[in-house]
């Protein structure tokens, strides 16, 4: 991160979106280390018995075989499945160690180096979001009620009808102002969500979806 990144960051509190990156990259970048040794040791292994098993799943339903014909194919895929188990059971503990490594350093370093920061800067991002929703707001009412004072003062015979258009511009102006808002805060709202769940999606790629009770 440049020094004029961290000043800015510094200086408002609130973590622009490189600098969220900024602060993840470390992170995943060991993260992705650890699956890149784990993806190797599956290949052989953990890999080929869930495309065998797919695979036999297939012939079995595919009614461009024969009776005999699955059979053949099913019995050589059963003789591959049986040598991909060995190789899955033999790197079975290395790869444990490997998830456990990663999800220990998730677990010493996630919270406090990433996400505690982000929510942090989201908090006040969103305090910062109000606070200029609410200038909006009286920003709008002031160059209504400056419109409205203008219109009454001239004294045109289509005052009334001027009165009522401005009246109409200001409600459609003070409903785009809260869609702004709510939009706003929506960002606020996915953007933690995203910090949150970061660490479960490469947490679900070390452990292909088999998470534990815990």
């Amino acid at each position: 991160m440049s020094d004029e990144k961290r000043l800015q960051a510094d200086q408002s509190g609130i973590l622009s979106v490189e600098q969220q990156e900024e602060l993840l990259r470390p992170i995943s970048e060991h993260v992705a280390a650890i699956q890149e040794k784990i993806d190797a040791l599956r290949v052989e292994g953990t890999d080929k018995v869930l495309s065998l098993r797919r695979h036999m799943e297939l012939i079995r339903n595919d009614r461009n075989f024969s009776k005999a014909e699955k059979a053949d194919i099913v019995a050589e895929d059963k003789k591959a499945l049986k040598v991909a188990l060995a190789v899955e059971a033999k790197n079975k503990a290395e790869v444990n160690a490997l998830i456990k490594e990663a999800e220990d350093y998730l677990k010493a370093n996630y919270r406090s180096q990433y996400y505690e920061l982000v929510v942090e800067s989201l908090k006040k991002a969103k305090i910062q979001a109000i606070e200029e929703h609410k200038k909006h707001l009286a920003t709008l009412s002031r160059e209504h009620k400056e419109n409205l004072a203008r219109i009454r003062s001239e004294h045109k015979p289509e005052m009334q009808q001027e009165i009522k258009d401005e009246n109409y511009v200001y409600k459609n102006r003070l409903f785009d102002a809260k869609m702004m808002h709510k939009k706003a805060l929506q960002e606020i709202k996915d953007n933690r969500h995203r910090a949150f769940v970061e660490q479960y999606h490469m947490i679900d790629l070390l452990r292909m979806s088999k998470f534990t009770f815990a």
